[in-house]
């Protein structure tokens, strides 16, 4: 991190941050935590604490429809070769992990599906702190 961007030190952790939501899960879930209080943790709060409360963090007419669908039941096998992210190396290589992300829309747009990739280019947007 020593002077690094936080862009480049988010890049770097991409690879835990793409399987933490499965485990994370699955301990928030058997421990009784809502979906509405995860939905807080994980969307509202850090929305917030950027100061894009105005655009992100929520499901409410006109924020932008940044969504996830994730399904629970659904066993993944992680492999490296598979992410869709710059770093292929991941210390979860070959686990089995309960649930998987489905799809995922971007400013309501489909831009992932069952593990393939569906926008014709990359739709993000750099977000400022304001």
């Amino acid at each position: 991190m020593f002077g690094r961007s936080l862009l480049v030190v988010f890049a770097d952790m991409s690879s835990l941050l793409s399987h933490l939501l499965s485990p994370f899960l699955l301990h928030v879930l058997q421990r009784g935590i809502t979906p509405a209080l995860l939905m807080r943790w994980m969307a509202e709060n850090p929305a917030r604490l950027a100061n894009l409360h105005d655009r992100k963090g929520a499901i409410r007419v006109g924020l932008d429809a940044d969504l996830l669908i994730f399904d629970d039941t659904k066993p993944f096998v992680v492999r490296g070769e598979d992410l869709h992210h710059r770093h292929k190396l991941t210390p979860y290589e070959g686990r089995t992990v309960l649930g998987s992300v489905a799809t995922t829309i971007l400013r309501g747009n489909v831009v992932y599906e069952e593990g393939q990739l569906c926008a014709p280019s990359p739709l993000g947007e750099m977000l400022l702190l304001k």
